[in-house]
This record gives C-alpha cells, sequence and structure tokens, in this order.
C-alpha cells in the first residue's frame, strides 16, 4: 500500500515519480494540453489520465527524440 503524503493523500505511486518539475505556461498551450488530453481519453476509455501525463509524454518523446534514452 502506498504511505499517504504529508497531506494525507496517496502519492501517485512507486514508479520514480517523486520530483516536481514546474513550468510556467500560457493560456494557448495550457488549451492544447487539453485537446490532447481529451484525445488521448476518447482513445483509452477507462484509464485515469491527467493533464500532466499527456506533458510527461511529451517531453519524454522530445527527450528520446533528441537521442537520450529513460533512466
Amino acid at each position: 500500500m502506498r504511505q499517504p503524503s504529508k497531506r494525507g493523500t496517496p502519492r501517485k505511486g512507486s514508479d520514480g515519480l517523486d520530483r516536481v518539475l514546474f513550468v510556467r505556461a500560457n493560456q494557448d498551450l495550457l488549451d492544447k494540453l487539453n485537446m490532447l488530453l481529451e484525445r488521448r481519453q476518447r482513445e483509452n476509455p477507462g484509464v485515469a489520465l491527467s493533464r500532466a501525463d499527456v506533458a510527461r509524454s511529451i517531453l519524454w518523446d522530445a527527450v528520446k527524440r533528441e537521442g537520450l534514452k529513460e533512466a
């Protein structure tokens, strides 16, 4: 079972998501991320996805295109 955070909410998981990246964004970028989120939710019904999941996926795709692999 997951350990609760200091606020009492369950942590995201044991898959290494223990760091945070804050990014400033304008409304247009957020709108596009929301559109991608909606598309991916339609493509994957029943899967719980968030805007952060979409942004993380896009970042990993870009890192891989640059020739770097996941740690």
